[in-house]
């Protein structure tokens, strides 16, 4: 009798629903360093415009904003975000810092010393667990 409970337990299992998608993010291999996270857009999502074409409409899961011109000012709230603009030759005005940081890390100092100017220029809109959004409005 236990082993038919445990072949039903078994069986039932199996049909407890669908397998979740490659591209969700699982918080316990995040833990762990082995993020594996989806490259492509949610079909339906982002724009069809080219790049560099204004104005757009990105669609995202809250619903459609309509971007006017190219955006002037860029605030980042994580030191990702920072690494990504400036290797894409672009300084924000604005930043996040990780608390007892500063606004850069040294070794983004260290790897694009012709935007110091700029990067100490950049305001500093607080921590990132808690930014400033007045500031960056």
């Amino acid at each position: 009798m236990a082993l038919l409970g445990a072949a039903v337990v078994v069986t039932l299992t199996g049909c407890a629903g669908p397998a979740a998608p490659s591209t969700t993010v699982d918080a316990e291999a995040g833990s762990a360093g082995a993020w594996v996270v989806s490259r492509d857009l949610e079909p339906g999502m982002g724009s069809a415009d080219a790049d560099g074409v204004f104005p757009r409409a990105v669609t995202h899961f809250e619903g459609v904003t309509e971007i006017p011109a190219h955006p002037s000012r860029i605030a980042v709230v994580s030191t990702g975000q920072l690494d990504a603009l400036l290797t894409l030759g672009t300084v924000p005005t604005a930043a996040t810092r990780a608390e007892n940081s500063g606004l850069v890390p040294q070794y983004l100092r260290d790897a694009f010393p012709q935007d110091a100017a700029a990067l100490g220029g950049m305001t500093d809109i607080g921590q990132r667990t808690e930014p400033d959004l007045e500031a960056i409005a």
